[in-house]
């Protein structure tokens, strides 16, 4: 069974956060404050955040903890 796990988010004015993934998939909170989520980017892209237009790639990571990082693009 799939196990939570916590990946960094990376902001490109320099501040960092946590987020949760679980498998192949990742959700944290936009700086905005929206919640976002998706799978890492060999999945497919994710849309940019629909409160304030931020665009994020989930960096892939390896079993068991398939999605490494969040960062801002």
């Amino acid at each position: 069974m799939a196990q939570f796990y916590d990946v960094d988010v990376r902001f490109k004015n320099g501040q960092t956060a946590k987020g949760r993934a679980i498998g192949n998939n990742a959700a944290w909170k936009c700086i905005c404050g929206e919640i976002l989520l998706g799978p890492h980017e060999a999945m497919y892209p994710i849309p940019p955040c629909p409160k304030c237009g931020r665009a994020f790639r989930i960096r892939q990571g390896k079993d068991p903890q398939f999605v490494a990082l969040v960062e801002e693009v």
